[in-house]
Protein backbone atom coordinates (compact mmCIF):
# COMPACT_ATOMS: atom_id res chain seq x y z
CA UNK A 1 0.00 0.00 0.00
CA UNK A 2 2.71 2.54 1.05
CA UNK A 3 4.69 1.71 -2.79
CA UNK A 4 1.18 2.68 -4.21
CA UNK A 5 0.80 5.72 -2.68
CA UNK A 6 3.55 6.75 -3.13
CA UNK A 7 3.17 5.82 -7.00
CA UNK A 8 -0.15 7.79 -7.10
CA UNK A 9 1.77 10.96 -5.67
CA UNK A 10 4.08 11.26 -8.34
CA UNK A 11 1.47 10.85 -10.55
CA UNK A 12 -0.48 13.58 -9.03
CA UNK A 13 2.97 15.97 -9.40
CA UNK A 14 4.07 14.77 -12.76
CA UNK A 15 -0.09 15.55 -13.45
CA UNK A 16 0.32 18.72 -11.66
CA UNK A 17 3.35 19.73 -13.07
CA UNK A 18 2.12 18.51 -16.81
CA UNK A 19 -0.60 20.52 -15.65
CA UNK A 20 1.37 23.79 -14.91
CA UNK A 21 3.24 22.94 -18.41
CA UNK A 22 0.03 22.77 -20.27
CA UNK A 23 -1.29 26.05 -19.45
CA UNK A 24 1.86 27.62 -19.90
CA UNK A 25 1.74 26.58 -23.20
CA UNK A 26 -1.36 27.73 -23.82
CA UNK A 27 -0.58 30.62 -22.71
CA UNK A 28 2.34 30.86 -25.28
CA UNK A 29 -0.02 29.50 -27.54
CA UNK A 30 -2.37 32.20 -26.97
CA UNK A 31 0.04 35.23 -26.89
CA UNK A 32 1.83 33.08 -30.05
CA UNK A 33 -2.01 33.52 -32.40
CA UNK A 34 -2.65 37.28 -30.72
CA UNK A 35 1.07 38.33 -32.29
CA UNK A 36 0.79 36.33 -35.48
CA UNK A 37 -3.40 38.12 -35.53
CA UNK A 38 -0.83 41.14 -35.06
CA UNK A 39 1.57 40.18 -37.96
CA UNK A 40 -1.59 39.57 -40.13
CA UNK A 41 -3.22 42.18 -39.56
CA UNK A 42 0.35 44.12 -40.13
CA UNK A 43 1.06 42.50 -43.13
CA UNK A 44 -2.90 43.18 -44.65
CA UNK A 45 -1.82 46.69 -43.95
CA UNK A 46 1.67 46.43 -45.82
CA UNK A 47 -0.27 44.71 -48.68
CA UNK A 48 -2.91 47.71 -48.38
CA UNK A 49 -0.01 50.44 -48.51
CA UNK A 50 2.07 48.61 -51.45
CA UNK A 51 -1.09 48.32 -53.58
CA UNK A 52 -2.32 52.04 -52.04
CA UNK A 53 1.72 52.70 -53.78
CA UNK A 54 1.42 51.36 -56.71
CA UNK A 55 -2.10 52.84 -57.52
CA UNK A 56 0.08 55.80 -56.87
CA UNK A 57 3.21 55.11 -59.10
CA UNK A 58 0.82 54.52 -61.59
CA UNK A 59 -1.02 57.50 -61.29
CA UNK A 60 2.25 59.67 -61.10
CA UNK A 61 3.45 57.31 -64.45
CA UNK A 62 0.51 58.63 -66.60
CA UNK A 63 0.62 62.12 -65.41
CA UNK A 64 4.30 61.73 -66.43
CA UNK A 65 3.92 60.35 -69.71
CA UNK A 66 1.24 63.00 -70.04
CA UNK A 67 3.45 66.04 -69.14
CA UNK A 68 6.01 64.62 -71.47
CA UNK A 69 3.32 65.06 -74.49
CA UNK A 70 2.27 68.29 -73.62
CA UNK A 71 5.85 69.65 -73.34
CA UNK A 72 6.63 68.50 -76.66
CA UNK A 73 3.67 69.56 -77.85
CA UNK A 74 4.74 73.21 -76.52
CA UNK A 75 8.44 72.74 -78.26
CA UNK A 76 6.84 71.72 -81.18
CA UNK A 77 4.10 74.74 -80.95
CA UNK A 78 7.01 77.25 -79.94
CA UNK A 79 9.87 75.93 -82.62
CA UNK A 80 7.19 76.64 -85.38
CA UNK A 81 6.14 79.94 -83.83
CA UNK A 82 9.25 80.40 -83.73
CA UNK A 83 10.50 80.17 -87.64
CA UNK A 84 7.08 81.86 -88.41
CA UNK A 85 8.39 84.59 -86.38
CA UNK A 86 12.33 84.30 -88.06
CA UNK A 87 10.38 83.76 -91.40
CA UNK A 88 8.29 87.04 -90.80
CA UNK A 89 11.09 88.78 -90.01
CA UNK A 90 13.15 87.72 -93.01
CA UNK A 91 10.12 89.39 -95.00
CA UNK A 92 10.23 92.32 -93.63
CA UNK A 93 13.56 93.07 -93.66
CA UNK A 94 13.22 92.10 -97.24
CA UNK A 95 10.47 94.59 -97.95
CA UNK A 96 12.38 96.97 -95.53
CA UNK A 97 15.52 96.55 -98.00
CA UNK A 98 13.38 96.62 -100.86
CA UNK A 99 11.63 99.82 -100.08
CA UNK A 100 14.96 101.46 -99.19
CA UNK A 101 16.05 101.01 -102.61
CA UNK A 102 12.74 101.99 -104.46
CA UNK A 103 13.56 105.04 -102.32
CA UNK A 104 17.07 105.61 -103.03
CA UNK A 105 16.00 104.80 -106.72
CA UNK A 106 13.16 107.55 -106.68
CA UNK A 107 15.57 110.39 -105.28
CA UNK A 108 18.11 109.97 -108.22
CA UNK A 109 15.59 110.16 -110.04
CA UNK A 110 13.24 113.26 -108.95
CA UNK A 111 17.19 114.49 -108.65
CA UNK A 112 18.33 113.79 -112.75
CA UNK A 113 14.71 115.17 -113.42
CA UNK A 114 14.48 118.38 -111.54
CA UNK A 115 17.95 118.45 -113.34
CA UNK A 116 17.00 117.79 -117.02
CA UNK A 117 13.83 120.59 -116.13
CA UNK A 118 16.49 122.85 -115.24
CA UNK A 119 17.97 122.67 -118.35
CA UNK A 120 15.14 122.43 -120.70
CA UNK A 121 13.91 125.15 -118.81
CA UNK A 122 16.73 127.33 -119.32
CA UNK A 123 16.95 126.34 -123.09
CA UNK A 124 13.22 127.31 -123.42
CA UNK A 125 13.78 130.53 -121.98
CA UNK A 126 17.08 131.11 -124.53
CA UNK A 127 14.60 129.88 -127.27
CA UNK A 128 12.03 132.29 -126.31
CA UNK A 129 14.57 135.40 -125.82
CA UNK A 130 15.63 134.62 -129.22
CA UNK A 131 12.67 133.93 -131.05
CA UNK A 132 11.25 137.45 -129.30
CA UNK A 133 14.50 139.28 -130.57
CA UNK A 134 14.23 137.79 -133.87
CA UNK A 135 10.47 138.96 -133.49
CA UNK A 136 11.62 142.16 -132.49
CA UNK A 137 14.46 143.05 -135.51
CA UNK A 138 12.15 141.75 -138.29
CA UNK A 139 9.13 143.67 -136.68
CA UNK A 140 11.76 146.95 -136.83
CA UNK A 141 13.06 145.75 -140.29
CA UNK A 142 9.61 146.26 -141.76
CA UNK A 143 8.41 149.37 -139.68
CA UNK A 144 11.80 151.07 -141.43
CA UNK A 145 13.01 153.99 -140.33
CA UNK A 146 11.99 155.75 -137.38
CA UNK A 147 10.55 152.62 -135.78
CA UNK A 148 9.87 152.26 -131.99
CA UNK A 149 12.16 149.47 -131.57
CA UNK A 150 14.77 151.24 -133.37
CA UNK A 151 14.34 154.42 -130.49
CA UNK A 152 14.00 151.80 -128.18
CA UNK A 153 17.72 150.49 -128.92
CA UNK A 154 19.45 153.89 -129.26
CA UNK A 155 17.87 154.73 -125.53
CA UNK A 156 20.33 154.70 -122.86
CA UNK A 157 20.36 151.88 -120.47
CA UNK A 158 18.90 154.35 -117.31
CA UNK A 159 16.45 155.51 -119.98
CA UNK A 160 15.19 151.99 -120.87
CA UNK A 161 15.22 150.81 -117.20
CA UNK A 162 13.15 153.85 -116.75
CA UNK A 163 10.22 153.07 -119.18
CA UNK A 164 10.44 149.95 -117.70
CA UNK A 165 12.83 147.71 -119.50
CA UNK A 166 15.02 145.23 -118.07
CA UNK A 167 18.24 145.97 -117.89
CA UNK A 168 21.29 144.27 -119.55
CA UNK A 169 22.05 140.73 -117.93
CA UNK A 170 25.57 139.97 -116.49
CA UNK A 171 28.60 139.13 -118.17
CA UNK A 172 28.19 135.24 -116.10
CA UNK A 173 25.39 133.16 -115.31
CA UNK A 174 25.27 131.49 -112.28
CA UNK A 175 26.26 128.45 -113.87
CA UNK A 176 28.94 130.34 -115.03
CA UNK A 177 27.86 130.41 -118.73
CA UNK A 178 28.23 133.38 -120.91
CA UNK A 179 24.62 135.30 -120.68
CA UNK A 180 23.09 136.50 -123.71
CA UNK A 181 22.45 139.77 -122.08
CA UNK A 182 18.70 141.37 -122.12
CA UNK A 183 16.41 141.40 -124.97
CA UNK A 184 17.70 144.62 -126.36
CA UNK A 185 21.19 143.67 -126.61
CA UNK A 186 20.04 140.50 -128.63
CA UNK A 187 17.96 142.39 -131.06
CA UNK A 188 21.59 144.73 -131.46
CA UNK A 189 23.07 141.64 -132.10
CA UNK A 190 20.42 139.79 -134.28
CA UNK A 191 20.99 143.39 -136.28
CA UNK A 192 24.77 143.59 -136.53
CA UNK A 193 25.06 139.35 -137.94
CA UNK A 194 22.05 140.60 -140.20
CA UNK A 195 23.98 143.80 -141.58
CA UNK A 196 27.12 141.40 -142.11
CA UNK A 197 25.45 138.69 -143.93
CA UNK A 198 23.72 142.03 -146.26
CA UNK A 199 27.44 143.07 -146.58
CA UNK A 200 28.73 139.81 -147.28
CA UNK A 201 26.17 139.53 -149.87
Amino acid sequence: MHALGTRVAQLERQLATQTTEAEIMGRRIADMEMRLTEQARLLADRERERDQLRTDVDSARRIEADLRQELATIERRHGSATDSLRAEKTLAESQLERAREDRAKLQREAEATWASERVENALLRERINDVAAEVARLTATLEGPGSTIDTILAAPEHAAATNGAKPAAPANTNDGEDAKGSLADRIRALQARSSRLSSAT
